[in-house]
């Protein structure tokens, strides 16, 4: 009996472990997607706009609601043109998706990509595109 409440405890442990870390990583992709929201004009050596609240807000919602926790999150970086660039640094394809929070739409780029071309246009207000996203990262992950 003891072993079984050891064993159960041990597990209850690891579960809420993990629950704690993955709000940390949704936690700290919101905090970069807030400083993007609050970047003034030319924040970049005098180049580079404002970013829609919106937009941004929308970006964090659609994130959280349908990339898994337990996936690699990206590292997230405002670009010059207004967009926001996710980057997953996995070697050797480096895969990044360089988002419009306007438009809703994201351009993947990656070196080396499953049964997809180099690049690909998503929709990213569809469950679809983040699920063709997901198993991307997730494929990459595993090899």
């Amino acid at each position: 009996m003891q072993y079984l409440e050891k064993q159960y405890r041990l597990k209850q442990y690891r579960l809420k472990q993990q629950e704690e870390s993955e709000k940390y990583r949704l936690g700290e992709i919101a905090r970069h997607l807030e400083e993007i929201k609050q970047l003034q004009p030319g924040w970049c050596s005098g180049e580079g706009g404002t970013f829609s609240p919106e937009g941004i807000d929308w970006l964090f919602q659609a994130f959280k609601e349908n990339y898994p926790a337990s996936t690699l999150h990206p590292e997230m970086f405002p670009t010059v043109g207004g967009h926001v660039l996710m980057d997953w640094r996995l070697e050797p394809w480096r895969p990044t998706l360089q988002i419009n929070v306007l438009t809703k739409r994201g351009l993947w780029f990656s070196l080396l990509s499953v049964d997809e071309p180099r690049w690909k246009n998503l929709d990213l207000s569809t469950e679809a595109a983040w699920g063709w996203l997901v198993r991307q990262i997730q494929w990459m992950v595993a090899r």
